[in-house]
């Protein structure tokens, strides 16, 4: 069955929005280079009138998936998703225009400390399913929920970008796609899904940042052999690191039956994120890394031809 195209009944997705500009230097003061990929370039930028530090992507290859993520960021608003401002044409190239989110990313913070407290991880998880309430209230699936993806501005606010693989999904979704160690159960067993898979890669995090590893690895093997009757692995003489609280949200989480998972506004309501300190990690890491091994490597993520 072709999956659901990139379109929800009553929810209008602007267009790319492409305006002529002589030259993306005329409204912006381009300053270090943030990022570089295969079809884009990303600055750090300050706009020349106002002074607003942004991040600006300028695609250097604009094929049909990057303006349709850009039109996608354009039409969400949330505070815990990255912000698209602005979508242009330079002579430079489409440029998208991006909240700067000066905080890093969870990966990169994971690396140097490794493992969190507790009050740690109720603050990431909140926000990323604050996020993910909003959006799959309007039947968007992010698809690709992982550390990399969890970003952070000044303020240390849980912002969810990277929007590559998102979609609507008005009925049931079947290509594979997401980066491996994150995919859920149905995923790997080739079964339809929807948002159910967002809160099982959700729990993966949680997992992760507790215990500082993946609890079912990076290989379909293990996945196919999850059942029904499946438990979180926790890891021996280590799960008293969590309360029973954090403990009762992260299985909720990686239920392996989706229609038993929890849904994220369900977990919202959870009496473990109605109380509790603020985090205590609000400085971003300047020390080196210790130990990297396995987390050094990005995980690759993937998508498969329509089923």
């Amino acid at each position: 069955m072709p999956e659901a195209p990139m379109t929800r009944p009553r929810l209008s997705i602007p267009s790319f929005s492409l305006r002529r500009r002589p030259s993306l230097s005329t409204k912006y003061r381009l300053g270090r280079v943030l990022g570089t990929g295969g079809s884009a370039i990303v600055h750090e930028a300050e706009h020349r009138r106002s002074g607003a530090k942004v991040a600006i992507k300028v695609l250097t290859n604009a094929d049909a998936a990057a303006t349709a993520e850009a039109a996608l960021l354009q039409s969400l608003d949330h505070p815990n998703i990255v912000r698209c401002t602005e979508c242009f044409e330079a002579t430079d190239g489409p440029c998208v225009v991006l909240e700067l989110l000066s905080g890093g990313d969870l990966f990169n913070r994971f690396q140097y400390q490794r493992r969190f407290a507790e009050d740690d991880v109720r603050h990431v998880v909140y926000g990323v399913l604050s996020a993910l309430a909003y959006c799959h209230a309007r039947s968007l699936v992010h698809r690709d929920i992982k550390l990399e993806n969890i970003l952070f501005d000044n303020h240390n606010t849980v912002k969810l970008a990277d929007f590559g693989f998102a979609t609507y999904a008005p009925s049931a979704l079947t290509r594979a796609c997401g980066t491996l160690g994150f995919l859920a159960p149905e995923v790997a067993h080739a079964q339809p899904y929807g948002t159910p898979v967002d809160i099982w890669a959700t729990g993966i995090v949680m997992f992760t940042l507790v215990f500082d590893r993946l609890p079912f690895g990076t290989s379909f093997e293990t996945l196919h052999g999850l059942t029904h009757a499946s438990t979180v692995p926790y890891p021996p003489q280590k799960s008293g690191r969590l309360s029973a609280n954090a403990r009762r949200v992260l299985e909720a989480m990686l239920t392996v039956d989706p229609a038993k998972r929890a849904t994220a506004a369900e977990l919202l309501q959870d009496p473990w994120f109605q109380h509790g300190p603020t985090p205590s990690w609000l400085a971003s890491p300047t020390a080196a890394p210790k130990k990297l091994g396995f987390w050094a490597k990005l995980r690759p993520r993937f998508m498969a031809n329509a089923a």
